[in-house]
């Protein structure tokens, strides 16, 4: 089973499927493959910066779609077969981690 996951935190989702459960299908079984990608990697900003201020002009940020949507561009050129599973229930690294646990339970 393969999975990409979108993040401009990759080494704290590498960290996390580096040990545990996770670790052990991805490293030692290859039952698992985890692509993680960056979208800084396909912003065309010098600076590499991939967040904006909401247009409310409230406190926080907000992602811009031209580094997320290139991404995506690159991931279906590569794996046509994409399925998205968008949560908005997932609140810290700790929830993505069990969704991946619980879709492999369910195989």
């Amino acid at each position: 089973m393969k999975f990409d996951i979108i993040t401009i935190f990759p080494e704290i989702i590498q960290s996390y499927l580096s040990v545990g459960v996770l670790g052990r299908a991805i490293h030692l079984k290859n039952v698992l493959s985890v692509d993680i990608w960056n979208p800084r990697d396909f912003t065309k900003n010098k600076h590499l910066k991939v967040d904006d201020t909401p247009y409310s002009g409230g406190a926080g940020m907000i992602l811009q779609i031209e580094p997320i949507y290139n991404t995506l561009e690159e991931i279906i050129k590569l794996n046509p077969k994409v399925c998205l599973y968008p949560n908005i229930q997932i609140t810290n690294i700790n929830s993505i981690i069990f969704c991946l646990y619980d879709i492999l339970l369910s195989l």
